[in-house]
């Protein structure tokens, strides 16, 4: 079963106030509060997610539109990161000279 791309507005929350806006499809979904999602090789901060919804025939609902408020990352934020995921870009232990796993 394949699923319908979902169009989403992100909306990145800059440090004077201002917004940036940009228009995405994602076939994976809506990401949550608190999760990272990466534009680029930039991460950043869901810190808002808002959905409008209509409703259909029989009682379902579809997504009419998805407002993603994001905010980028602080350096101790970035660092904090980059060291959880140090680990995981060395490959599995004992995995000495052998090709990358995948």
């Amino acid at each position: 079963m394949n699923a319908a791309p979902i169009h989403l507005t992100l909306i990145i929350l800059q440090e004077d106030g201002s917004r940036e806006k940009h228009q995405i499809r994602s076939t994976v979904g809506v990401p949550r509060k608190t999760e990272l999602l990466w534009k680029n090789e930039e991460p950043y901060l869901v810190v808002e997610v808002e959905f409008a919804l209509s409703e259909g025939f029989f009682g379902n609902q579809a997504m009419d539109a998805v407002g993603v408020y994001v905010r980028k990352l602080t350096r101790e934020e970035k660092s904090a990161i980059a060291r959880r995921l140090a680990p995981l870009a060395a490959g599995p232990k004992g995995d000495e000279g052998g090709p990358p796993f995948r």
